[in-house]
């Protein structure tokens, strides 16, 4: 005998599967939670409509733009892509505003990929050899341009495209092509790292996941080309080392995060050295010593930062800072002694390490016990490999980063910058974003010129 579908078999598919626990069938659901359910029910409805209506928009103009591509000049088919790129942009920005995230990701997906689709569609009338040649050129600015994009907006499907941008892009390159001096694949190691940032401000582990694939293709592409040991070699190890620290962190790795604070520790510290000021596989020894200078000042800061933190939330990596600073201090000092004679530059490392510290010590000390407390900021999650198992099984990174979750900020110095970093953060988000949206539209017109050499 067949059963009667009960009236409640409808409601209770709708949540399961949006994941939300069905109410105990002795209870009977709340009019308060019934409303919330409709409500919610009728939100995703309403867009899922939207997006199919924007879907079936998009498709038609594009079907109807193909059907005259091969006919229109370059500025036009330039021009028709920055108005298609723009709409879809602004429309994002309105939907975001009105609370309608999915539609709003949707359309910052929808101007990625015409973005994208437009660099190739672009050269597709070229011949087989040239097309390719063009496409190698175009497809690294093109990637980079996505990832801005994507650093400053809240949405994850942006990451997964500038993260195929970048295999692409990476497919396409041979090792030539310089944006600012540097290569693409220094570049694609950089984002990577930022990438991985905003996954871990964020706990997406896909989009750590997917950046950490992208890190593995690029390091196949650096380690394919001759290397030097120089600045610029021990600056992308420092990088890795900030990519480690955030992708452990992300996935609550302490041994991994403390791994990569001493290897971007080492390699920051290694590259301030008088050896390689004016050594540079470019040969430009300007530019080398003004790397090392950029090295020191990171590694000072960098260094400084984690001897506070650390002390705070890790005993292992506070260690592990104070040990590298006083090696990297001695060994310079000792350099300053061997090489003064011949450089007299050799012994600025050290006295200005010496003068931060002095004064640092000297802001801490002055201040005001009487004062009053600040807000405690919002702190990230605490990089931790095991925080909800039995406390017996804690290993030294979980049990000091356990105790560090409840302990308040030591240097009032680095609790200023930190609310500095994030205004600056909050203010400076969407200009950085209207930024990107604007200079791809610059590459696409700077692309469907013959001479094109901007980008």
């Amino acid at each position: 005998m067949n059963r009667l579908p009960s009236p409640d078999d409808g409601d209770r598919f709708v949540r399961d599967c949006f994941g939300v626990s069905a109410p105990s069938p002795s209870r009977a659901p709340r009019p308060a939670a019934v409303d919330s359910r409709f409500e919610e029910r009728r939100r995703w409805a309403t867009t899922a409509l939207a997006v199919f209506g924007v879907a079936a928009i998009a498709g038609a103009l594009f079907a109807v733009a193909g059907a005259y591509w091969a006919t229109w000049p370059s500025s036009v088919r330039a021009a028709f892509l920055v108005v298609v790129i723009a709409v879809a942009h602004c429309g994002g920005t309105f939907a975001d505003r009105r609370g309608e995230p999915i539609l709003a990701y949707f359309l910052y997906c929808l101007g990625a990929a015409t973005f994208l689709g437009g660099v190739l569609a672009l050269f597709a009338d070229v011949d087989a050899p040239r097309r390719r040649e063009l496409w190698a050129n175009a497809f690294p600015p093109a990637a980079l341009l996505v990832f801005a994009t994507a650093q400053t907006s809240r949405s994850r499907s942006l990451h997964f495209f500038a993260s195929a941008a970048f295999v692409a892009a990476l497919a396409l390159d041979d090792g030539s092509r310089r944006i600012f001096a540097f290569r693409f694949a220094d570049w694609a190691l950089v984002c990577c790292a930022l990438g991985e940032y905003w996954a871990r401000r964020r706990q997406s582990l896909s989009v750590a996941t997917v950046y950490f694939g992208v890190c593995v293709w690029t390091f196949a592409a650096i380690c394919s080309a001759p290397l030097a040991f120089d600045v610029r070699a021990l600056t992308l190890i420092g990088v890795f080392g900030l990519f480690l620290r955030w992708f452990s962190a992300t996935f609550r790795s302490a041994f991994g995060a403390t791994l990569g604070v001493f290897i971007a520790l080492c390699s920051l510290g290694l590259a301030a050295f008088p050896y390689f000021w004016g050594a540079s596989s470019d040969g430009s020894p300007s530019a080398a010593t003004f790397e090392a200078v950029v090295a020191a000042a990171f590694f000072g800061f960098f260094s400084t930062r984690l001897i506070f933190d650390g002390a705070r939330q890790n005993v292992v990596q506070f260690t592990l800072a104070i040990a590298v600073f006083a090696c990297w201090l001695v060994a310079q000092s000792v350099v300053a002694a061997l090489v003064f004679a011949e450089n007299r530059w050799s012994l600025a490392p050290p006295t200005t390490a010496a003068l931060a510290f002095a004064a640092l010590l000297f802001k801490i000390r002055t201040e005001r016990p009487d004062a009053a407390p600040r807000s405690p900021l919002p702190t990230p999650a605490v990089p931790l490999d095991a925080l909800d198992d039995d406390r017996d099984f804690d290993d030294l990174f979980d049990a000091e980063a356990r105790a560090g979750t409840r302990t308040p900020r030591l240097a009032p110095v680095f609790e200023s910058l930190d609310a500095f970093g994030e205004r600056v953060a909050r203010n400076c988000r969407f200009p950085a974003y209207v930024s990107s949206v604007l200079a791809q539209a610059l590459a696409l017109v700077d692309f469907a010129r013959s001479d094109w050499t901007l980008f």
